[in-house]
């Protein structure tokens, strides 16, 4: 990682505008195509976020509540609360409206970013029961005049119109504010909330690069994200773990396919959902080219089972089965998933073994982060 003294990630980011400000930060997809965007735009759509918030009298210590689907418009919003000094409050988007709005209330919150128009409706007919709640963000759609609905791209643009004290706003973070607030419910459904630091953030994205540190990650590779936003682990590992490493961060949300790597990602990190469904895709694609490689599939798994039961031991695999399975259903296999990548499994405490075995198999080792990263 690279030596900073950063006291939160913002800093980082905005003190190398001038040297790297031209270097790939965020892919979006769009359609068949990639929309990249700098290091140097990445922070000027933070900058906005944080005058377009400031403009709606959200200010420092004030929270923000992020409900949607993980991608850019989501990280900048989150980027641009903590370049005020707000809270960005995380509610996993399993939550029911009812859970949302009992998030909003227990919360506070000033501020609301949704993805969907339907539930920006609801919430602002709902209004006379939030009474901290001014303003609803929606990532969906365009604005709604009738009521008070903000599209993200009309936000940013009111705060365009503001004058930039995000510069003098991000000097006064201390390592103390609180950046994050990740709500989930305990075994009695009862709502519960872990706090973040500013402090406390930077020291986990520390510890869990050291953990990942055999992986060789380099400057400018791409990394994927995809589920497991709203686990403190996942969200710290695959938001700002790559920002520190000077990565290009593409963020991608739904079921997992092989469509995922057209754009030849060298990392993904992800939760073992995403890996489990992963591999019930390539074997399926497998099956469907015939009874042969899906025998030959099978005979490589048992191997790369063997050899992953016993590592230190000798596995007595005659040279020709291993020559003609890595010309054929290894070499199939790799090409699908990518062939370099390097896989992360970020937010579960389960060992996954049957995925674990699958990508061990194919030369691809998963990671398993802890759910907390202890000092």
């Amino acid at each position: 990682m690279n030596e900073t003294s950063a006291a939160h990630i913002l800093e980082f980011l905005f003190s190398g505008i001038r040297t790297r400000g031209d270097q790939p930060l965020l892919a979006e997809r769009l359609g068949s195509a990639f929309h990249i965007m700098t290091q140097r735009e990445t922070a000027a759509r933070i900058a906005d976020f944080a005058r377009a918030l400031s403009a709606a009298a959200v200010g420092p210590r004030d929270r923000v509540t992020l409900h949607a689907a993980p991608g850019p418009g989501m990280l900048i919003s989150e980027w641009g609360i903590l370049a005020l000094r707000g809270v960005a409050v995380i509610v996993p988007r399993s939550f029911s409206y009812d859970d949302l709005v009992e998030t909003l209330r227990e919360s506070n919150s000033r501020l609301a970013v949704v993805d969907r128009l339907e539930t920006a409706c609801r919430l602002a007919g709902a209004s006379g029961s939030l009474p901290d709640l001014r303003h609803i963000v929606c990532l969906e759609g365009e604005a709604q005049a009738a009521i008070p609905v903000l599209s993200w791209d009309d936000f940013i643009e009111s705060g365009r119109r503001e004058p930039d004290r995000s510069t003098a706003q991000l000097r006064l973070i201390t390592g103390k504010d609180t950046a994050l607030l990740f709500y989930y419910k305990d075994g009695a459904g009862a709502l519960q909330a872990v706090r973040y630091t500013h402090a406390l953030l930077m020291d986990h994205a520390r510890r869990i690069d050291a953990i990942l540190g055999a992986a060789s990650i380099r400057k400018q590779e791409l990394v994927l994200t995809t589920t497991g936003w709203e686990q403190a682990v996942g969200h710290i590992t695959s938001s700002y773990v790559p920002v520190l490493k000077e990565t290009i961060i593409q963020i991608s949300y739904g079921i997992p396919d092989t469509d995922l790597f057209d754009h030849q990602p060298d990392v993904i990190v992800a939760d073992a959902a995403f890996f489990d469904a992963l591999r019930r895709h390539v074997i399926e694609h497998v099956r469907l080219s015939g009874r042969i490689e899906s025998a030959m599939l099978a005979k490589a798994i048992a191997l790369g089972k063997e050899r992953f039961e016993l590592r230190k031991s000798f596995s007595p695999v005659p040279r020709i089965q291993q020559a003609a399975l890595n010309a054929t259903i290894i070499k199939k296999v790799q090409k699908l998933l990518g062939g370099k990548l390097r896989l992360f499994i970020g937010t579960d405490n389960e060992t996954h073994y049957d995925t674990q075995l699958f990508f061990h198999a194919f030369g691809i080792e998963l990671i398993e982060l802890p759910q907390e990263v202890s000092k």
